[in-house]
């Protein structure tokens, strides 16, 4: 019995243990605080009931009240009904699993009746006898955050270009124009693979665009096909810049339609290269024609054949007949040639009374068929037309041998002699003075 006793000096040394413990953790509770202070963020801990038992300057500042106002003040006075009852089944399923949440949209109520819209984490606190006392977290202001977002999706909506927000490939955003633009409504878009619109043909040419530009190795806008809900086709025009969205790295997009646009480029484009009286393709239209079909057949080992022809007498059926005559006999001549030659073939009015043809997929002995085939027609539109004039034509034909190459000029200038030729030997014969 004598021996379980402490003596004094025992008695004294876990007195100044006891001592030391306490200083260390009101050392460690003072160095807490602090660092809960310093911290920007506003910072609390509630009880089970959730009344505040504790909170930070930011928190206190975020809330307008005084610090003896907001000691114990339960967190109902503080937000919206709506937020106050998403709060109680937060905390409730924190209590149920232990398991930390995040309160997004959290709107808190200024002692001056103004309103913060607020971020709020929210984890469990145990005393030392692992008993659940309350809950603690982190507050952070996103008011502005927020005021911003609303106002760029407010922006967005009535802007007059398509504005989208795409992010691992994925439209995260589409406002109502740029999904119009496809025939959809934003919500059909939202969730799909961005190129799901992109036409097939253009996909790999938007992404090395767009790469481009993140990248600021580009700074005009490109242009791609897009193929819309109702199975069209339509032209777009399109500018990237990445940003991040939601906390992550994301492509904001802006576009415009410009299908009309195409149309119109397009219109000026064939103009460029038609003939306007007879709907042919015109010098310009026929030399780029060519000389692509020419490198074609020669990669493919295919013979090609080159029809000069040049109308006989126009001279005089301008001069007695008038040029309003002379011109329906040229447009006489190339509804000849649409009838000779297939819609493959390149028909052209190269000049005044001159007219080419190139023939695809021509064989060697095509020029004896050929030239029979076109008198034949002549023929039947002189046997049924009546205008004071019957159409004669000076013709000569080349054949382009894939395994001789040649340049479009080479065959032009073959196939003109020869048709030059023809028409001496008629000059000759006195049946057409030219």
């Amino acid at each position: 019995m004598k021996n379980e006793r402490k003596t004094k000096k025992q008695i004294l040394e876990e007195l100044a243990a006891l001592r030391e413990r306490e200083q260390a953790l009101r050392e460690n509770e003072e160095r807490y605080r602090t660092i809960i202070e310093s911290v920007e963020d506003g910072y609390y801990e509630i009880d089970l009931k959730g009344n505040l038992v504790f909170f930070n300057k930011a928190l206190q500042n975020l809330s307008g009240y005084t610090k003896e106002e907001l000691l114990g003040m339960n967190n109902r006075q503080y937000t919206s009904p709506e937020t106050a009852k998403k709060m109680y089944g937060i905390y409730n399923e924190i209590y149920r699993t232990g398991i930390a949440s995040k309160i997004s949209d959290y709107v808190c109520m200024r002692k001056d009746g103004t309103r913060k819209v607020l971020e709020v984490s929210g984890s469990l606190m145990k005393n030392a006898a692992g008993e659940k006392t309350g809950f603690r977290g982190i507050v952070r202001d996103v008011t502005t955050r927020k005021q911003t977002g609303e106002l760029y999706r407010t922006l967005s909506e009535r802007s007059f270009a398509g504005v989208h927000v795409v992010q691992d490939g994925t439209f995260r955003y589409i406002n109502f124009k740029g999904a119009s633009y496809a025939g959809y409504n934003p919500e059909e878009l939202v969730g799909k693979k961005a190129n799901s619109i992109i036409h097939p043909e253009d996909r790999e040419k938007v992404k090395n665009n767009a790469r481009e530009m993140l990248s600021g190795n580009r700074i005009s806008p490109y242009e791609f096909r897009i193929i819309t809900k109702q199975g069209e086709i339509r032209w777009i025009m399109e500018t990237v810049t990445p940003i991040h969205y939601e906390g992550r790295s994301a492509i904001l997009g802006n576009s415009m339609e410009i299908s009309e646009k195409k149309q119109y480029e397009e219109d000026i484009r064939i103009m460029s290269i038609t003939d306007q009286l007879t709907c042919l393709y015109n010098r310009r239209g026929f030399l780029t024609l060519a000389e692509q079909q020419i490198k074609v057949a020669e990669r493919n080992k295919e013979g090609l054949l080159l029809l000069f022809a040049d109308l006989d007498d126009m001279k005089r059926i301008n001069d007695t007949l008038g040029h309003k005559k002379g011109d329906e006999a040229l447009v006489d001549a190339a509804n000849i040639f649409k009838k000779v030659f297939r819609g493959s073939d390149i028909i052209a009015r190269i000049g005044g009374d001159e007219f080419a043809v190139l023939a695809l997929g021509a064989s060697k002995d095509y020029p004896d068929v050929l030239g029979q085939r076109l008198q034949h027609f002549i023929d039947i539109h002189n046997a049924r037309k009546k205008r004071g004039y019957d159409i004669s034509m000076s013709v000569g034909m080349t054949y382009h041998d894939p395994e001789k190459p040649c340049t479009i000029d080479e065959l032009m200038s073959r196939a003109d002699d020869l048709m030059y030729e023809q028409k001496k030997i008629k000059r000759a014969n006195h049946n057409h003075p030219g």
